[in-house]
Protein backbone atom coordinates (compact mmCIF):
# COMPACT_ATOMS: atom_id res chain seq x y z
CA UNK A 1 0.00 0.00 0.00
CA UNK A 2 3.13 2.12 0.66
CA UNK A 3 4.70 2.11 -2.90
CA UNK A 4 0.81 2.53 -3.83
CA UNK A 5 0.26 5.52 -2.48
CA UNK A 6 3.84 7.19 -3.28
CA UNK A 7 2.73 6.30 -6.75
CA UNK A 8 -0.12 8.47 -6.50
CA UNK A 9 2.08 11.18 -4.49
CA UNK A 10 4.38 10.94 -8.03
CA UNK A 11 1.30 11.83 -9.55
CA UNK A 12 -0.25 14.61 -8.01
CA UNK A 13 3.85 15.84 -7.49
CA UNK A 14 4.14 16.08 -11.15
CA UNK A 15 1.33 18.34 -11.93
CA UNK A 16 2.38 20.54 -9.10
CA UNK A 17 6.32 20.15 -9.11
CA UNK A 18 7.24 21.73 -12.33
CA UNK A 19 7.86 25.18 -11.24
CA UNK A 20 10.53 27.23 -9.67
CA UNK A 21 13.07 30.53 -9.50
CA UNK A 22 15.30 31.15 -11.68
CA UNK A 23 18.95 29.43 -11.15
CA UNK A 24 20.81 32.32 -11.63
CA UNK A 25 22.58 32.22 -8.08
CA UNK A 26 23.77 28.80 -9.06
CA UNK A 27 27.79 29.74 -9.80
CA UNK A 28 28.62 25.64 -10.12
CA UNK A 29 28.10 24.01 -12.40
CA UNK A 30 26.55 26.76 -14.97
CA UNK A 31 24.86 24.80 -17.58
CA UNK A 32 22.01 22.75 -17.93
CA UNK A 33 24.07 19.97 -19.33
CA UNK A 34 26.88 20.24 -16.41
CA UNK A 35 23.79 19.84 -13.62
CA UNK A 36 22.85 16.68 -15.39
CA UNK A 37 26.39 15.16 -15.43
CA UNK A 38 26.69 16.25 -11.10
CA UNK A 39 23.48 14.90 -10.95
CA UNK A 40 24.11 11.83 -12.39
CA UNK A 41 28.30 10.82 -11.98
CA UNK A 42 29.61 13.48 -9.39
CA UNK A 43 27.17 13.56 -6.48
CA UNK A 44 27.44 10.54 -3.69
CA UNK A 45 23.41 9.32 -4.40
CA UNK A 46 23.94 7.80 -0.77
CA UNK A 47 24.13 10.36 0.99
CA UNK A 48 21.24 12.58 -0.85
CA UNK A 49 19.33 9.69 0.10
CA UNK A 50 19.75 9.28 3.71
CA UNK A 51 19.86 13.08 4.20
CA UNK A 52 16.24 12.98 2.29
CA UNK A 53 15.41 10.05 4.61
CA UNK A 54 16.53 12.58 7.92
CA UNK A 55 14.12 15.04 6.12
CA UNK A 56 11.33 13.00 5.54
CA UNK A 57 11.61 12.03 9.65
CA UNK A 58 11.68 15.41 10.86
CA UNK A 59 8.58 15.90 8.71
CA UNK A 60 6.56 13.20 10.41
CA UNK A 61 7.92 14.35 13.55
CA UNK A 62 7.35 17.86 13.72
CA UNK A 63 10.74 19.34 13.53
CA UNK A 64 10.73 21.07 10.23
CA UNK A 65 10.06 24.70 10.38
CA UNK A 66 8.36 24.43 6.74
CA UNK A 67 7.39 22.30 3.96
CA UNK A 68 9.72 23.73 1.37
CA UNK A 69 12.67 25.45 1.37
CA UNK A 70 13.73 28.05 -1.64
CA UNK A 71 17.39 28.92 -3.19
CA UNK A 72 16.31 32.47 -1.99
CA UNK A 73 15.67 31.41 2.01
CA UNK A 74 17.82 32.33 4.77
CA UNK A 75 20.91 31.24 5.79
CA UNK A 76 19.00 29.53 9.44
CA UNK A 77 16.49 28.23 6.99
CA UNK A 78 18.37 26.69 4.34
CA UNK A 79 20.41 25.31 7.53
CA UNK A 80 17.46 23.15 8.15
CA UNK A 81 18.37 21.07 4.88
CA UNK A 82 21.53 18.39 5.61
CA UNK A 83 24.46 19.49 3.85
CA UNK A 84 24.76 17.12 0.80
CA UNK A 85 21.31 18.82 -0.35
CA UNK A 86 21.72 22.44 0.83
CA UNK A 87 25.35 22.32 -1.36
CA UNK A 88 24.05 21.31 -4.33
CA UNK A 89 21.98 24.50 -3.89
CA UNK A 90 19.05 23.42 -5.59
CA UNK A 91 16.30 26.13 -6.84
CA UNK A 92 13.55 24.21 -3.83
CA UNK A 93 13.17 21.26 -1.92
CA UNK A 94 10.23 19.93 -0.79
CA UNK A 95 9.47 17.36 2.22
CA UNK A 96 6.69 15.56 2.52
CA UNK A 97 5.81 12.51 4.90
CA UNK A 98 6.76 9.99 2.34
CA UNK A 99 8.61 11.87 -0.70
CA UNK A 100 11.26 14.70 -1.14
CA UNK A 101 11.25 16.27 -4.02
CA UNK A 102 14.69 18.20 -5.04
CA UNK A 103 14.62 20.50 -7.63
CA UNK A 104 16.85 22.49 -10.07
CA UNK A 105 15.43 24.73 -12.88
CA UNK A 106 16.56 26.68 -15.85
CA UNK A 107 15.67 28.27 -18.96
CA UNK A 108 16.39 24.64 -20.48
CA UNK A 109 14.02 22.74 -18.15
CA UNK A 110 13.38 21.14 -15.13
CA UNK A 111 16.05 18.53 -13.23
CA UNK A 112 14.46 16.81 -10.50
CA UNK A 113 15.40 14.22 -7.82
CA UNK A 114 12.91 12.37 -6.33
CA UNK A 115 13.50 10.26 -2.64
CA UNK A 116 10.82 7.79 -1.31
CA UNK A 117 10.69 7.07 2.41
CA UNK A 118 12.30 3.83 3.80
CA UNK A 119 9.77 4.35 6.27
CA UNK A 120 8.57 0.81 6.19
CA UNK A 121 11.51 -0.56 4.62
CA UNK A 122 14.05 0.10 2.06
CA UNK A 123 13.04 0.22 -1.04
CA UNK A 124 13.64 -2.60 -3.96
CA UNK A 125 15.99 -1.89 -6.84
CA UNK A 126 14.18 -1.98 -10.29
CA UNK A 127 14.57 -5.03 -12.43
CA UNK A 128 17.57 -5.44 -14.47
CA UNK A 129 16.22 -4.44 -17.33
CA UNK A 130 14.30 -1.37 -16.62
CA UNK A 131 15.82 0.92 -14.84
CA UNK A 132 13.76 4.04 -16.42
CA UNK A 133 11.32 5.12 -18.52
CA UNK A 134 11.45 7.44 -21.21
CA UNK A 135 8.35 9.36 -22.72
CA UNK A 136 7.92 10.80 -26.10
CA UNK A 137 5.28 13.48 -27.25
CA UNK A 138 4.65 13.41 -30.98
CA UNK A 139 3.70 10.51 -31.43
CA UNK A 140 3.25 9.96 -27.74
CA UNK A 141 5.18 6.62 -26.81
CA UNK A 142 6.71 5.43 -23.71
CA UNK A 143 10.05 3.56 -23.66
CA UNK A 144 11.91 1.37 -21.26
CA UNK A 145 15.03 2.45 -20.75
CA UNK A 146 18.13 -0.05 -19.52
CA UNK A 147 20.20 2.74 -17.80
CA UNK A 148 22.85 2.31 -19.87
CA UNK A 149 21.86 5.35 -22.23
CA UNK A 150 24.23 8.91 -22.55
CA UNK A 151 22.36 12.03 -21.21
CA UNK A 152 22.52 13.34 -24.81
CA UNK A 153 20.69 10.57 -26.21
CA UNK A 154 18.07 10.74 -23.27
CA UNK A 155 17.73 14.62 -23.79
CA UNK A 156 17.44 14.46 -27.57
CA UNK A 157 15.34 11.60 -28.06
CA UNK A 158 12.31 12.20 -24.72
CA UNK A 159 10.57 15.21 -23.63
CA UNK A 160 10.48 13.49 -20.07
CA UNK A 161 12.38 11.07 -18.68
CA UNK A 162 13.14 9.33 -15.36
CA UNK A 163 15.91 6.96 -14.15
CA UNK A 164 17.06 5.40 -11.21
CA UNK A 165 19.82 6.35 -9.63
CA UNK A 166 19.83 4.10 -6.38
CA UNK A 167 16.78 1.99 -5.22
CA UNK A 168 14.52 5.47 -3.63
CA UNK A 169 16.34 8.05 -5.55
CA UNK A 170 15.38 8.86 -8.78
CA UNK A 171 16.24 11.50 -11.79
CA UNK A 172 13.76 13.03 -14.07
CA UNK A 173 14.06 15.82 -16.50
CA UNK A 174 11.53 17.82 -18.21
CA UNK A 175 11.61 20.43 -20.87
CA UNK A 176 10.91 23.95 -20.34
CA UNK A 177 7.85 23.81 -21.70
CA UNK A 178 6.72 21.31 -19.02
CA UNK A 179 7.47 23.55 -16.23
CA UNK A 180 5.42 26.47 -14.04
CA UNK A 181 6.99 29.78 -14.86
CA UNK A 182 9.34 30.49 -12.25
CA UNK A 183 7.24 33.88 -10.68
CA UNK A 184 4.25 30.67 -9.73
CA UNK A 185 6.65 28.68 -7.77
CA UNK A 186 5.65 29.55 -4.23
CA UNK A 187 1.77 29.79 -4.94
CA UNK A 188 2.49 26.40 -6.95
CA UNK A 189 3.87 24.65 -3.56
CA UNK A 190 0.70 26.90 -1.34
CA UNK A 191 -1.75 25.08 -3.50
CA UNK A 192 0.53 21.66 -3.34
CA UNK A 193 0.48 22.11 0.57
CA UNK A 194 -3.70 22.70 0.36
CA UNK A 195 -4.19 19.22 -1.92
CA UNK A 196 -2.13 17.37 0.99
CA UNK A 197 -4.29 19.03 3.46
CA UNK A 198 -7.15 18.12 1.89
CA UNK A 199 -6.25 14.56 1.05
CA UNK A 200 -4.91 13.37 4.43
CA UNK A 201 -8.26 14.81 5.82
CA UNK A 202 -9.91 12.75 2.86
CA UNK A 203 -8.55 9.53 4.48
CA UNK A 204 -8.99 10.55 7.99
CA UNK A 205 -12.79 10.75 6.59
CA UNK A 206 -12.68 7.79 4.39
CA UNK A 207 -11.26 5.21 7.36
CA UNK A 208 -14.17 6.28 9.22
CA UNK A 209 -16.94 5.84 6.13
CA UNK A 210 -15.39 2.56 5.74
CA UNK A 211 -15.30 1.86 9.60
CA UNK A 212 -19.10 2.52 9.67
CA UNK A 213 -20.09 0.45 6.05
CA UNK A 214 -18.44 -3.11 7.40
CA UNK A 215 -18.70 -2.60 11.19
CA UNK A 216 -21.52 -0.74 11.70
CA UNK A 217 -24.09 -1.04 9.32
CA UNK A 218 -27.15 -3.84 8.98
CA UNK A 219 -25.74 -5.28 5.70
CA UNK A 220 -28.88 -7.32 4.76
CA UNK A 221 -30.67 -4.26 4.87
CA UNK A 222 -28.43 -2.57 2.98
CA UNK A 223 -29.05 -5.07 0.56
CA UNK A 224 -32.50 -4.84 0.38
CA UNK A 225 -32.12 -1.04 0.00
CA UNK A 226 -30.14 -1.22 -2.75
CA UNK A 227 -32.50 -3.87 -4.80
CA UNK A 228 -34.89 -1.64 -3.97
CA UNK A 229 -32.69 1.38 -5.51
CA UNK A 230 -32.39 -0.57 -8.49
CA UNK A 231 -35.94 -2.00 -9.19
CA UNK A 232 -36.57 2.43 -8.70
CA UNK A 233 -34.29 2.88 -11.34
CA UNK A 234 -35.66 -0.02 -13.71
CA UNK A 235 -39.41 1.84 -13.11
CA UNK A 236 -37.67 5.32 -14.16
CA UNK A 237 -37.71 6.84 -10.90
CA UNK A 238 -34.33 8.42 -10.89
CA UNK A 239 -33.37 11.61 -13.29
CA UNK A 240 -30.22 10.03 -14.31
CA UNK A 241 -28.03 6.70 -14.05
CA UNK A 242 -25.30 8.19 -12.33
CA UNK A 243 -26.35 10.67 -8.71
CA UNK A 244 -23.71 12.99 -7.05
CA UNK A 245 -24.66 13.09 -4.43
CA UNK A 246 -23.36 16.64 -3.20
CA UNK A 247 -25.49 18.23 -6.43
CA UNK A 248 -28.33 15.80 -6.72
CA UNK A 249 -31.95 17.06 -6.90
CA UNK A 250 -34.00 16.51 -3.64
CA UNK A 251 -36.68 13.78 -5.61
CA UNK A 252 -33.49 11.93 -6.52
CA UNK A 253 -32.58 11.99 -2.89
CA UNK A 254 -35.86 11.49 -1.51
CA UNK A 255 -35.82 8.31 -3.57
CA UNK A 256 -32.53 7.04 -2.42
CA UNK A 257 -33.25 4.90 1.44
CA UNK A 258 -32.23 6.42 4.54
CA UNK A 259 -29.26 3.61 5.08
CA UNK A 260 -27.35 4.38 2.23
CA UNK A 261 -27.25 8.20 2.48
CA UNK A 262 -25.50 7.45 6.26
CA UNK A 263 -22.50 5.79 4.75
CA UNK A 264 -22.03 9.82 3.09
CA UNK A 265 -21.29 7.97 -0.49
CA UNK A 266 -20.00 10.57 -2.93
CA UNK A 267 -22.24 9.44 -5.44
CA UNK A 268 -24.65 6.01 -6.55
CA UNK A 269 -24.41 4.52 -9.76
CA UNK A 270 -27.41 2.87 -11.30
CA UNK A 271 -27.57 -0.12 -13.19
CA UNK A 272 -30.30 -2.65 -14.32
CA UNK A 273 -29.21 -5.07 -12.04
CA UNK A 274 -26.50 -3.72 -10.13
CA UNK A 275 -25.93 -0.46 -8.11
CA UNK A 276 -22.43 1.01 -6.76
CA UNK A 277 -22.25 2.95 -3.65
CA UNK A 278 -18.83 5.08 -4.27
CA UNK A 279 -17.71 6.17 -0.56
CA UNK A 280 -14.70 8.10 -2.42
CA UNK A 281 -13.75 8.42 -6.13
CA UNK A 282 -10.83 9.56 -8.41
CA UNK A 283 -7.43 8.89 -7.09
CA UNK A 284 -9.21 6.66 -4.44
CA UNK A 285 -11.94 3.96 -4.88
CA UNK A 286 -13.85 2.63 -1.99
CA UNK A 287 -17.47 1.70 -1.85
CA UNK A 288 -20.03 -1.69 -2.25
CA UNK A 289 -21.81 -3.27 -4.92
CA UNK A 290 -25.48 -4.82 -4.48
CA UNK A 291 -26.66 -6.75 -7.22
CA UNK A 292 -30.14 -7.83 -7.68
CA UNK A 293 -29.33 -11.41 -8.43
CA UNK A 294 -26.56 -13.23 -5.99
CA UNK A 295 -25.48 -15.28 -8.61
CA UNK A 296 -23.82 -12.20 -10.32
CA UNK A 297 -21.99 -11.14 -7.65
CA UNK A 298 -18.52 -12.48 -9.36
CA UNK A 299 -15.57 -12.03 -7.19
CA UNK A 300 -12.93 -9.36 -8.23
CA UNK A 301 -9.08 -8.46 -7.40
CA UNK A 302 -10.44 -5.12 -5.82
CA UNK A 303 -13.55 -6.40 -3.53
CA UNK A 304 -14.79 -9.12 -0.72
CA UNK A 305 -18.26 -10.08 0.10
CA UNK A 306 -20.09 -8.73 3.08
CA UNK A 307 -22.86 -11.04 2.30
CA UNK A 308 -24.66 -12.95 -0.98
CA UNK A 309 -25.59 -10.12 -3.40
CA UNK A 310 -22.94 -7.36 -1.77
CA UNK A 311 -19.82 -6.99 -2.31
CA UNK A 312 -16.95 -4.17 -0.67
CA UNK A 313 -14.83 -2.63 -2.92
CA UNK A 314 -11.54 -1.05 -2.12
CA UNK A 315 -8.15 -0.53 -4.23
CA UNK A 316 -5.99 -1.42 -1.27
CA UNK A 317 -7.24 -4.83 -1.52
CA UNK A 318 -5.54 -5.13 -5.06
CA UNK A 319 -2.69 -3.14 -4.33
CA UNK A 320 -1.83 -2.86 -0.70
CA UNK A 321 0.16 -5.69 1.19
CA UNK A 322 -1.29 -8.96 2.20
CA UNK A 323 -2.56 -7.63 5.11
CA UNK A 324 -4.93 -5.14 3.94
CA UNK A 325 -7.96 -7.31 4.72
CA UNK A 326 -6.31 -7.55 8.56
CA UNK A 327 -6.12 -3.73 8.50
CA UNK A 328 -9.80 -3.61 7.44
CA UNK A 329 -10.86 -5.79 10.26
CA UNK A 330 -9.33 -3.88 12.51
CA UNK A 331 -11.40 -0.77 11.82
CA UNK A 332 -13.90 -2.14 13.85
CA UNK A 333 -12.01 -1.02 17.18
CA UNK A 334 -10.50 2.19 15.11
CA UNK A 335 -11.20 4.44 12.32
CA UNK A 336 -7.06 5.27 11.51
CA UNK A 337 -5.70 5.50 7.82
CA UNK A 338 -3.69 2.21 6.84
CA UNK A 339 -0.56 3.83 6.84
CA UNK A 340 -1.03 5.05 10.40
CA UNK A 341 -2.52 1.41 11.21
CA UNK A 342 0.61 0.29 9.83
CA UNK A 343 3.08 2.37 11.73
CA UNK A 344 1.32 0.72 14.45
CA UNK A 345 1.92 -2.55 13.79
CA UNK A 346 5.30 -1.78 13.20
CA UNK A 347 5.67 0.01 16.49
CA UNK A 348 6.93 3.21 13.96
CA UNK A 349 5.46 6.96 15.30
CA UNK A 350 2.72 8.30 13.96
CA UNK A 351 3.79 11.39 12.40
CA UNK A 352 2.46 14.77 13.88
CA UNK A 353 -0.22 16.52 11.94
CA UNK A 354 -1.21 19.23 14.46
CA UNK A 355 -1.70 22.67 12.51
CA UNK A 356 -0.47 23.65 8.74
CA UNK A 357 3.51 23.39 7.91
CA UNK A 358 4.32 26.34 6.08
Amino acid sequence: MAEMIMRRLVLVFTCFCLAGCESAEVKNPTTFTERQTQLFYEIDHKLVYQGCQKLMRLRREGKLSRTTFYCNDTISEQNELPEPISALRPTYVRVDEMMVNIKFHSKEGLQLLRCSSNEFGEPKPRSEETKGLGFRSDPFDMDKLSGTESLAYLNENYDHFQMELIPGLTYERYTSEQTVPPEEVKQSNERMDEIMNLMMKTLNELAVKKQRLLHQTDHPELLKACRQVITRYNSGVYSRAEINIHDASAEDLRQIPRIILDLEPVSVWLEEKRVIVALIGGMDHAGVMAYMNNEEAVPRDDDMKLIEGLRYYDDGLQEADDDYKEYLDSLRNEAITYLDWKRKQMNLPIPERKGTVR
